[in-house]
């Protein structure tokens, strides 16, 4: 009886994570597509990480993330920048950005 429960863990485990992906998925594709209208207008973000150069936007909507090219070293983890939504692609659900300052 013990096998069964430890196969059944296993399995709604296996399943929790494969719903996780298509909700988180799905969260990216309504922000791509809400970004897809807002390009050209400008943002406030908080950096959530500094390596992979990741922003969330913090103000109108709150949640979506923002990629960008010319982070500095100068800012750290969970600091608020001004940005500007340049580029969104809504095969891939991303949303590119340029910081407007370094406050």
């Amino acid at each position: 009886e013990l096998d069964n429960i430890e196969a059944m863990a296993l399995y709604i485990s296996t399943q929790e994570i494969q719903i996780n992906t298509i909700v988180s998925s799905y969260i990216n594709r309504l922000y791509a597509k809400w970004a897809s209208k807002q390009i050209g207008k400008i943002f406030l973000a908080k950096v959530i990480d500094v390596n992979k150069k990741i922003l969330i936007i913090e103000d109108v909507i709150s949640g979506a993330k923002v990629e960008v090219d010319d982070i500095s070293s100068q800012f750290t983890l969970f600091s608020t920048l001004k940005i500007e939504i340049i580029k969104v692609d809504l095969i891939y659900s991303t949303i590119k950005a340029k910081i407007l300052n370094n406050e």
